[in-house]
């Protein structure tokens, strides 16, 4: 999950995490997280007006994520105010790099391409697949295939291809239908990566397999997709059933909302068959192939470990060579 959250939208336009914290304010009106410590200023230049053009980017994307998947939101970013912050602080760290040609101006008509509120199909197309992306978000840089970047604003191709790791990716093109593939964000736009190529996944009705998936808002039943599973219905696949924000138990086989744990108590698969995520301000260190503990979740320079949710660093750190580092543009060059 983590080089998903970090790259779905840094291969069109728009990464997810900053430099400075944005001054928002949560719901209740009160100071918010502001995204975890703050990152020295290396320099970079960044245009006038595109943190709080980002923050406003960022903002549609945060409350669709919240309203359509209210736990796994929580466990990673607390409230909206903190979700905007962190994305933000990301995003400013890995883009406007070598090669950018990106401005405030982009952004903001960028924006304006996604009416608020996104269906949940949408939204986890955005957050953890390989969507469509609008002609205003689509920006390319100046550097040519193989360059080492952040972010895809620096990259001729748009592309910055992270080759399933964290750190510092290469321009590269997506890949074509049919090609050889790691992660979805590999092929071209809307194809999935299934058993290691670029497919294009069928719609409702269409034939479905291991190598041939359905679209996010269908199941694969019998060899057809179809619609997913409603709370309390019957299901067989974990994560393919059920209606998006449920998840299908593995012990009593009937779907059901996440579930949430606190410090101290078990994440992951749990003794009844449910899927937990540690609660915001701790993360989920793996002890076996499909649990762990819920900790403190690991700062910036602080040691981490792998998890199912991406890494024991909190949002949006990523876990390199076992130290939480934030992809910064300025370090890959």
């Amino acid at each position: 999950m983590s080089r998903r959250l970090l790259a779905a939208l840094c291969s069109a336009l728009l990464s997810c995490a900053s430099r400075d914290p944005v001054a928002v304010k949560s719901d209740t009106g009160t100071p918010s997280d502001t995204g975890g410590e703050e990152v020295a200023d290396t320099g970079k230049p960044i245009p006038e007006g595109a943190a709080e053009a980002l923050a406003a980017y960022h903002g549609v994307f945060c409350r669709s994520y919240r309203a359509c998947f209210s736990v796994q939101f929580q466990s990673a970013y607390g409230d909206e105010a903190g979700c905007i912050s962190r994305r933000v602080k990301g995003s400013l760290a890995a883009l406007f790099g070598t090669g950018s040609t990106l401005t405030a101006s982009d952004i903001q008509n960028c924006t304006k391409e996604y009416v608020e509120p996104l269906s949940c199909e949408r939204t986890l197309e955005i957050f953890g697949g390989n969507p469509v992306v609008p002609a205003a978000c689509k920006r390319s840089g100046t550097l040519l295939n193989g360059a080492p970047c952040a972010a895809g604003d620096q990259c001729k191709s748009g592309f910055c291809n992270f080759d399933g790791t964290p750190a510092c990716g290469a321009c590269a093109d997506k890949t074509s239908l049919g090609g050889v593939c790691k992660d979805d964000l590999d092929c071209v736009e809307s194809a999935v990566c299934a058993k290691g190529k670029c497919v294009a996944p069928s719609d409702d009705k269409g034939t479905c397999s291991d190598t041939q998936p359905c679209k996010i808002a269908f199941a694969c039943k019998a060899g057809t997709c179809g619609a997913r599973v409603s709370s309390g219905g019957a299901c067989q696949e974990l994560e393919q059933d059920c209606v998006l924000g449920l998840r299908c138990n593995g012990t009593s086989l009937v779907c059901e909302p996440y579930a949430t744990a606190k410090l101290g108590e078990v994440c992951g698969i749990t003794a009844t068959g449910s899927l937990a995520f540690c609660e915001y301000g701790t993360k989920c260190k793996m002890t076996g192939p499909s649990a762990g503990t819920c900790i403190v979740a690991a700062k910036q320079g602080e040691a981490c470990n792998k998890s199912f949710t991406g890494s024991t660093c909190e949002v949006p750190l990523q876990c390199v060579s076992g130290t939480c580092v934030l992809i910064s543009s300025d370090a890959c060059k």
